[in-house]
């Protein structure tokens, strides 16, 4: 979906700022028709929706990663239903032990 929406965006910024080139040099003749000098500075807000959309383009798969990690995370809790976990409430002992043992070898 957003792939699609930046591939709009691009096309509309290379449409306007085409056309836009174009009344502005005076390779078009639209002396009767002054609303089309528009095209020139809507092109430039494309662009400007365009780059932004596609800086964020990025943030969505970290987004969906994120969002993935925390489903995976929450069934295996829910798996895991019938014991309690506490594994953030482990003893003080508990947790040095492995350290202890590493730094004796």
């Amino acid at each position: 979906m957003v792939a699609k929406a930046t591939t709009i965006l691009l096309a509309l910024t290379l449409g306007s700022l085409g056309t836009g080139c174009l009344f502005v040099t005076g390779l078009v003749n639209v002396q009767g028709a002054v609303w089309l000098y528009v095209a020139l500075p809507a092109g430039a807000i494309c662009m400007g929706l365009f780059l932004i959309s596609l800086m964020l383009e990025k943030e969505t798969g970290f987004d969906q990663e994120q969002h993935a990690l925390l489903a995976a995370a929450e069934s295996a809790a829910a798996t895991d239903s019938s014991a309690p976990s506490k594994a953030w409430c482990t003893s003080k002992r508990a947790r040095e032990e492995p350290l202890a043992s590493v730094t004796a070898s």
